[in-house]
């Protein structure tokens, strides 16, 4: 039965990459504009710093376009939706997204004296958001998107990789080649099923409940994680494995998930495919019970996870991490990359998990402590969780120091 990667014996924390090449969909807009400095830009936006070739663009592409969110009964979106009389305290609903989200917000200018000397920027052709910046050569225009080709890796269990290569005769280079376009495949079906429901959403005023969205337009796992089960099955087909197909009474659901529960998490994880879902079932982080990990964003994920690791509860953010690998297999990459996109809402004493009348010997033993536990070099968690916690603490010295 196929299971996550991360509660397969062996297989945790042992994975290969193989590249692969793909298509993809870029936004193509005239005169986009950038809500912070007031310039318009063409989408997507040719990248002048290939130098080499005069055809690679980057910018939003078809899923970035669309997002999917959850509308409280009693709010302004409620009403523009029609769904302020819904019996539910919160819609989920699936939208365009506001442009306007895909630029970054500049920095702040310091006004400090420096005698090394600076390296060149990046010019102002470059206004997006990393997230919202994939990249491609090229190809042609359909619609409202650009097609462009780019390079992309797919990862799979190291174990599943050596069965392959006995599938292919002891070829690396065949079995990698087999990989890749599976690989390819899926990621042509991925963007099939976004050109749908971006055709879907133009048809329907911009917006459709989520409830209501067929099922063939909602996807069933991650790129990643239906190429290693298609994988799977054709090296299960190669060993001769019998392909019993199940038959169960009229009425009863086609699969059962496996629950798997710790202390905050529990996950479910559905035994015909790889997807995950998965809640809360304790207060953590200032999420209540019961609280969806899908209508989280990622750097709230990311939160309760820097919490559990902090109160040392292993089997609970082993979970978190499952459903996040589940989400985004490159979630570290995409969403930690810049650490300008990550803008705190707590204060020094919150992160420090401190009373606000702690002495300074209490400051500095819980620093020390919590820096020693998300430190990234043994924690495995983002580095910016660790230098959040370094600015806690600073900004509490300095308060300090000020008295």
């Amino acid at each position: 039965m196929p299971q996550h990667a991360r509660y397969v014996e062996g297989l945790r924390n042992n994975r290969v990459s193989i590249k692969f090449e793909r298509s993809d969909l870029l936004l193509s807009k005239k005169l986009l504009r950038n809500p912070y400095d007031g310039k318009s830009y063409d989408l997507p936006v040719y990248d002048r710093n290939e130098g080499k070739s005069h055809s690679f663009y980057f910018g939003p592409n078809i899923l970035d376009s669309i997002e999917r969110v959850f509308v409280k009964r009693n709010s302004s979106e409620a009403k523009r939706y029609g769904l302020a009389k819904s019996t539910a305290p919160t819609t989920a609903i699936w939208r365009f997204r506001d442009p306007q989200q895909f630029f970054r917000k500049p920095k702040k200018k310091r006004n400090k004296k420096s005698s090394t000397v600076k390296k060149p920027k990046r010019k102002d052709y470059y206004p997006f958001k990393s997230e919202f910046a994939t990249g491609g050569r090229l190809l042609s225009h359909a619609g409202d998107f650009a097609i462009v080709t780019k390079i992309s890796s797919v990862s799979i269990s190291s174990q599943l990789f050596l069965l392959i290569i006995g599938m292919c005769n002891g070829s690396t280079s065949e079995a990698s080649s087999q990989i890749a376009k599976e690989a390819s495949e899926a990621w042509q079906r991925e963007i099939f099923r976004a050109e749908q429901l971006y055709s879907a959403l133009k048809v329907s005023d911009g917006f459709l409940l989520d409830s209501e969205l067929p099922s063939e337009l909602k996807a069933d796992a991650a790129v990643s994680q239906e190429v290693e089960q298609i994988l799977f099955q054709r090296v299960i087909n190669w060993m001769g494995i019998p392909n019993i197909p199940f038959s169960r009474k009229r009425g009863r659901p086609k699969s059962r998930p496996d629950i798997i529960k710790g202390k905050y998490i529990e996950i479910k994880i559905a035994l015909d495919r790889v997807s995950i879902t998965g809640r809360t079932i304790a207060v953590v982080a200032g999420y209540s019970a019961n609280t969806d990990l899908a209508s989280l964003t990622l750097l709230e994920l990311v939160s309760i996870l820097a919490e559990l690791q902090e109160l040392e509860e292993a089997e609970d953010e082993d979970l978190l991490l499952a459903f996040l690998d589940a989400l985004d297999p490159d979630w570290q990459t995409n969403v930690f990359e810049e650490e300008e996109n990550y803008q705190s809402l707590e204060d020094p004493y919150t992160v420090l998990n401190i009373s606000q009348d702690a002495n300074t010997d209490e400051i500095k033993k819980a620093y020390r402590n919590l820096a020693r536990q998300v430190h990234p070099d043994t924690s495995g968690l983002p580095d910016w969780i660790f230098k959040q916690i370094n600015r806690a603490y600073e900004s509490l010295e300095h308060e300090a120091k000020d008295e």
